[in-house]
């Protein structure tokens, strides 16, 4: 299979709309990235590009780390969340993406509680976006790197044994590894998943 040298896709929206040649090409763009991440390092790779960063869930980690991302490439980024947003008022999710889409941003990182919700926003903006996360049902960037993680510390994902944790709000770390055992990510860096916790171990809350 030949090596696929650049990115193609307008958005990032799941696991399995990818290809083993993409998953492995943001594996090796990612290495790239990796000196970027130092204190006092960058790049500006995004420079002069606009990011909004659109968290309708509940978010620490996940949101922090695509902001200092985004700024470690160069970009200008803006946060928004539900009660700063217009949908407290009524307002459709599709009307407050193209209120921002208007004002002339690159891309929207959206995180949603409602499946499929950053699938829709990339079929209905012609701008890119990114899913972040859309209830329990996706989180593509985890499982990718929770994939590379497997990577870097084993040197491949094929073969590698892991176990799926639960998350106590919505079982996202048990999502990412089924996720990432599609590192076969659908059959594209095979490994192995064993089962999980005991259902009903853990309280969901």
């Amino acid at each position: 299979m030949a090596q696929q040298d650049t990115w193609t896709k307008k958005d990032l929206t799941g696991i399995e709309e990818l290809s083993r040649s993409e998953i492995e090409l943001l594996f090796r763009q990612a290495d790239q990235f990796l000196p970027a991440l130092a204190p006092g390092k960058g790049l500006d790779l995004m420079k002069g590009r606009t990011v909004v960063n659109l968290f309708l869930e509940p978010s620490t980690r996940t949101r922090t780390a695509f902001e200092i991302s985004a700024k470690k490439l160069g970009a200008e980024v803006v946060s928004i969340n539900t009660t700063a947003s217009s949908l407290v008022k009524g307002e459709t999710l599709r009307d407050t993406a193209e209120n921002i889409r208007a004002m002339g941003v690159d891309a929207i990182v959206m995180r949603h509680s409602s499946a499929g919700s950053a699938r829709y926003l990339g079929s209905v903006l012609d701008i890119s976006v990114v899913n972040a996360g859309d209830g329990a049902h996706e989180h593509p960037t985890q499982a990718l790197l929770d994939a590379f993680t497997l990577r870097r510390r084993f040197g491949k994902v094929e073969g590698v044994d892991i176990m799926p944790g639960l998350d106590e709000v919505c079982g996202h770390a048990a999502a990412h590894v089924a996720e990432a055992d599609k590192c076969d990510l659908h059959e594209n860096l095979p490994s192995r998943k064993r089962e999980g916790p005991e259902e009903g171990l853990f309280p969901l809350g």
